[in-house]
């Protein structure tokens, strides 16, 4: 049985595959270069020392927001599973903040008489924390102009789709 993660990491996989496969047998290296700027352009990740016969090497990178309370345990499942075939480098993981929960009445909810109840934001949260943690930084040193974001349990989402991306 596979995790959701791995489905996953595997499609993104096979998308950079397909990608880096759709240039195979174009005119030489000129035309690989020129490919490879595109897809830098579109914030694929292209390693030029990876040009190969059948295609370039392209990594799509994957940003995972997680929460405090799972962090840990995420990061050592996707280490236990050699990263589901995503090189370290493509792989990058944002901690969503916590935030004070409220009653029905808008009063401050106490996990106990000295401390305030807190709890993941959730996606609401998911732009700080790309830029916290330094993933709006990492995407803009990729190149990245556009993303897909998806929820990981949405096992219909089509992740990197072709045809939203523009160059399959």
């Amino acid at each position: 049985h596979k995790s959701i993660f791995q489905i996953l990491c595997e499609r993104i996989k096979r998308l950079g595959h397909l990608c880096g496969r759709s240039v195979a047998g174009m005119d030489a290296h000129r035309t690989m270069q020129k490919v490879a700027m595109l897809m830098a352009q579109k914030g694929l990740a292209v390693e030029s020392d990876k040009m190969k016969a059948d295609g370039l090497d392209i990594k799509i990178p994957l940003y995972v927001m997680v929460n405090s309370e799972n962090e840990m345990q995420v990061m050592q499942f996707f280490k236990e599973g050699d990263n589901f075939g995503l090189d370290d480098g493509s792989i990058m993981f944002v901690v969503q903040e916590n935030t004070p929960l409220v009653d029905a009445n808008g009063r401050i909810r106490l996990q106990s008489k000295s401390s305030i109840w807190r709890q993941p934001e959730g996606c609401g949260s998911v732009f700080r924390a790309l830029a916290r943690d330094g993933a709006l930084a990492d995407m803009k040193s990729r190149g990245v102009t556009s993303i897909l974001m998806t929820s990981v349990n949405n096992l219909l989402a089509k992740v990197g789709d072709p045809l939203l991306i523009g160059i399959c």
